[in-house]
Formats: C-alpha cells, structure tokens, sequence
C-alpha cells in the first residue's frame, strides 16, 4: 500500500513538474510577444510624434510664423500670496507676460478686461473656487487654456472632465509649471491657427 501510494506521488510530482514547465513556457511566448507588441505601439507613437513635429513646423512655415514668437500671456490665480508671488516670479523669469488674481471673481473680471491672456493657471482651493472659474473661461472664453493645481490628485480627473488643459499637483517644481504653460500656450496658438488655415 505505501509502494503505491509512493508511485503515485511521484507520478503526481513529474505531471505537475512538466505542466509548470509547459505553463513558463506559455507565459514567456505571451510575455515576448506584449514586449513586442509594446515596442511596435512604442514605434508608432515616435512615428506620430515625427509627424506631428513636421507638421507642425509646415503650418507654421504656411501661416508664415516667425521663429521669434510672442511672449505668453498668463494669469494666475492663488489666495495665497506667496505661492502667487513664486508663480509671477518664475513665469516672468521665462519671459512670460504675467497677471495675478486673488480669486476667481477678480480673474473673471480682469478676463473680461484683456483678451489677449492666453493661459490660466488657477488653484482648485480658494474663494470661488478654481473650477467655478475653470468652467467659467471654458463657457466665456473657449480659446484660453486652463490650468489646474491641487494638492490632491483624485481632482485631476474632473479637472480633465471640466475641460482643463493640464493639472499640476502641489508639491510641484516651478520648472514644471514653466513648461505646462509654453505646452498649453503653444497648443493655443497652433489651435487658432489651423482654425484660420
């Protein structure tokens, strides 16, 4: 009987010893064929982003645009004074034109005054809060582009649902804001663009 039951028991080891081997074969074919799967997506996105560069460049070779291009123009709005004060100061430093509000309410009403802002970069926490007035520029002002910052994530997907360009969030490196800006200007400006093409 214990002959037997040995038998078996070894008999169980090899099945299951070659059925884990067929299984990590299985599993190595799926997992290089994702990896080249992902490497093709990989290629085409380079492949897009090539195209899109180039035509880029051939609207505005088109639209006549020259190398030099305007300064941006961007409001901020923050109830903190000194997170406002280090957004004018990096933005300026970038060679941004730069306005500031308080609050949504002093923002609506200097949007109202200049039409020439083209992003507004607004905090979601404060006095008439940021997306009052996100839904506001996209309502009243649909060329200009917003962006958001939290210190809490979960609000970027109902800032992208409000229609906000970007999010940034806290704590974030001024650089970075830096850059969300120029990107949401340049998307703007290539916007209006092939509207009038």
């Amino acid at each position: 009987m214990d002959e037997v039951t040995s038998e078996e028991v070894r008999l169980v080891e090899v099945v299951a010893t070659k059925t884990a081997e067929r299984v990590r074969a299985g599993l190595k074919e799926e997992l290089d064929g994702r990896d080249e799967s992902l490497r093709q997506l990989w290629r085409q996105d380079l492949a897009q982003l090539r195209d899109d560069l180039t035509a880029k460049a051939l609207l505005a070779a088109e639209q006549g645009v020259v190398a030099e291009a305007a300064p941006v123009r961007v409001l901020v709005v923050d109830d903190h004074q000194e997170v406002l004060s280090a957004f004018v100061r990096s933005f300026s430093k970038a060679g941004m034109d730069v306005h500031e509000a308080t609050n949504g309410v002093k923002a609506a009403e200097l949007l109202s005054k200049d039409h020439l802002i083209e992003v507004v970069v607004a905090d979601v926490a404060m006095p008439k809060n940021g997306y009052t007035l996100l839904e506001h520029v996209r309502k009243n002002f649909p060329s200009i582009e917003v962006v958001m910052i939290s210190g809490y994530e979960f609000e970027v997907e109902r800032a992208r649902k409000l229609g906000a360009f970007g999010f940034l969030p806290k704590p974030f490196n001024l650089s970075q804001a830096v850059l969300l800006v120029e990107r949401a200007a340049e998307f703007r400006r290539l916007k209006l663009l092939a509207a009038k093409g």
